[in-house]
């Protein structure tokens, strides 16, 4: 979880990612759940599916995915 939190961390500090709304945490973990804030927007969304297979978490963020949207 610790490389999915450094994609998002580094994604969102290069502005690949669209800001949100709140000022709130874009990622929360506690111990093997994930909680994943994104704007629905094509890239936001191509670019966690992306982050989710290099991070090694794709089976997990796949499930999650399919009940997100």
């Amino acid at each position: 979880m610790d490389v999915l939190n450094s994609l998002f961390s580094q994604a969102e500090a290069e502005g690949l990612l669209l800001p949100l709304h709140s000022t709130g945490q874009r990622l929360s973990l506690y111990a093997d759940d994930v909680a994943l804030f994104i704007r629905p927007e094509e890239a936001d969304l191509q670019l966690t599916k992306t982050s989710c297979k290099f991070s090694g978490t794709s089976r997990a963020c796949k499930q999650t995915y399919k009940r997100a949207v």
